[in-house]
């Protein structure tokens, strides 16, 4: 029985670590592209003007 739970406890940990990794790299994902977003529309600015 105490094996059973701790594998459990393990189960969860590993899926928290899986959910804050999946996170943290969505997080850097949209960072990176707001600042791809932002130096288009500067050059794009440049043209107009």
């Amino acid at each position: 029985m105490a094996s059973e739970g701790g594998s459990r406890v393990g189960i969860r940990l590993f899926y928290g670590l899986i959910i804050s990794w999946l996170g943290w790299t969505y997080t850097v994902d949209v960072a990176t592209n707001q600042a791809r977003g932002v130096d288009v529309m500067e050059k794009l600015d440049d043209r107009v003007v």
